[in-house]
């Protein structure tokens, strides 16, 4: 079966098979990186990285959030460029030179050779350090929450897959109407009581 994965595997091992012949194949030896690739197959094993895995993807809306602030951190970087070009063309050379330096504002790295003179330029900094301090704290306060609800669902009671009850209350009571059999739990019961 030809599967993504089995391509990696097979263009890890290539390499390996290729050498053998005449042919001068040493650029194929980038090929080899591909078994580290190999390594995230480990992931579906692990209970942590299925439960990261989930996380991920009931907070993928949550997380758009965060790349709304990158584009406002881009442009607050072109902003900066703006204001801060006739004043320091050397340091402030191009958009990409004022994203790194909001980059290292946001890291805390406290790049203290380059830094704003002009007021705006000053303002425009204090506005992305602001920035940038909820790109780093939203993300990590959605995930937390989506950890939170991951662990508290497993831990609660599993559900009907017909109806999405709590089968905690399993009863050994026969189903009425002549649904199913009398030697059947009784899924639906109520936890006071069996149904009317």
């Amino acid at each position: 079966m030809l599967t993504p994965l089995a391509l990696v595997d097979l263009l890890a091992i290539l390499p390996f098979y290729l050498s053998a012949t005449v042919i001068d194949l040493r650029s194929l030896r980038l090929l080899r990186l591909f078994r580290l690739v190999r390594v995230f197959k480990l992931g579906r094993y692990s209970d942590a990285a299925s439960t990261l895995r989930r996380v991920f993807g009931a907070k993928k809306e949550e997380l758009a959030v965060s790349v709304l602030m990158l584009l406002l951190m881009t442009l607050g970087s072109a902003l900066m460029y703006e204001a801060e070009n006739e004043s320091q063309p050397e340091v402030f050379s191009s958009i990409p030179e004022a994203f790194w330096w909001a980059s290292m504002t946001m890291s805390n790295v406290n790049y203290v050779d380059v830094h704003p003179i002009t007021p705006l330029g000053r303002f425009i900094g204090v506005a992305l350090t602001l920035l940038d301090v909820a790109l780093l704290a939203v993300p990590t306060a959605i995930l937390g929450s989506g950890f939170v609800e991951e662990f508290h669902k497993s831990k609660e009671s599993p559900l009907c897959p017909h109806c999405g009850q709590s089968i905690e209350g399993v009863r050994s009571t026969p189903k009425r109407m002549g649904r199913g059999s009398a030697d059947e739990p009784d899924l639906h019961a109520s936890r006071s009581g069996s149904k009317s």
